[in-house]
């Protein structure tokens, strides 16, 4: 099978790795890496088209299809997406998408995972000893989650999650509530959460220092003010407070905890503003999407809180 690759950047690549194991030929539209290739040139003889680009580049991408492409099959492998209707006007029932934990590095290097997949298309195509798949017809579902896990992973960072601890179970309890509040909210179903593109991928990327936005969170936190590194250390012996106790009722050790980043994010916005980062780019996109966000998450809305505080 001939596959198009809209987007040849790292995550892109890794796919065409799993595929051309497959024996599966690949062409790759990216105008920044391969200018020498029109996007009509790439999609002459393609059977099925992946999307690995950037969030952000799909109005362009989608309104230079050609016509004869638009009755192809088109796997969604990109995060970042609040509303799949440009997809779905496009392809309808041909769109799928494959969503979960894996990192580009961890697909290259055949790390085992499981990513949760749409259609049988996509298990067929991406068939690996080292990868396995759970499904759902749930694709809104599939992609809130993954553009939902960047936004937590910013709230991990800025509080300094450590793998394995209680804290980051009670964190990853906590929102997991909250994703499966606003799939609700959306008409998906809340289980969908519990799938390798909710509980999977949260937990790697809340949990790893090097996703990106678990990185943008912890330097939120990480420049103290003036008055700040004025203040005399606590004493080492000192009792280490839990950033959760108990439900709603620990939740304001959480924002006392928190409170903090409020003088260093105003103090290092220039400096720590990044546009380009997946899960403030969902923020900053969530203002003109059609998504209903309850108003009783608190995780979020604190994280809503510091990250537009930080790009004002």
């Amino acid at each position: 099978m001939h596959v198009t690759i809209l987007g040849a950047g790292a995550f892109g690549t890794a796919l065409a790795s799993v595929l051309e194991t497959n024996r599966h030929s690949i062409t790759f539209y990216d105008p920044l890496k391969h200018p020498d290739l029109s996007l009509a040139a790439t999609l002459r003889s393609a059977d099925v088209l992946i999307f690995a680009a950037p969030s952000s580049a799909a109005p362009d991408l989608l309104r230079q299809l050609p016509e004869q492409s638009r009755s192809l099959p088109l796997i969604l492998a990109s995060k970042g997406f609040w509303s799949l209707a440009p997809f779905e006007a496009i392809f309808g029932d041909r769109l799928s998408l494959l969503s979960g934990p894996a990192f580009a590095t961890d697909l290259k290097n055949h790390k085992k995972t499981t990513l949760t997949a749409t259609s049988p298309l996509v298990r067929e195509l991406f068939a690996a000893p080292y990868l396995s798949f759970d499904s759902t017809s749930d694709r809104l579902g599939v992609a809130l989650c993954g553009t939902l896990k960047n936004i937590y992973a910013i709230f991990a960072g800025l509080v300094h999650l450590e793998q394995g601890t209680s804290d980051c179970r009670t964190f990853i309890n906590y929102s997991l509530r909250e994703m499966k509040s606003i799939l609700r909210a959306n008409s998906c179903d809340p289980a969908t959460a519990d799938l390798a593109c909710g509980y999977g991928d949260l937990s790697l990327t809340a949990t790893s220092p090097t996703s990106r936005n678990y990185q943008y969170g912890a330097s939120l936190a990480a420049h103290p003010s003036a008055e700040q590194s004025s203040e005399k250390p606590r004493s080492s012996s000192s009792k280490k407070q839990s950033f959760f106790e108990r439900d709603d009722a620990g939740f304001s050790v959480l924002q006392s905890k928190t409170d903090k980043s409020r003088d260093n994010t105003e103090q290092n916005r220039t400096k720590l503003a990044n546009p380009t980062l997946e899960g403030l780019s969902a923020l900053d996109s969530l203002k003109s999407s059609p998504i209903t966000i309850p108003s009783n998450l608190k995780i979020f809305n604190t994280i809503l809180e510091r990250t537009d505080h930080a790009q004002q």
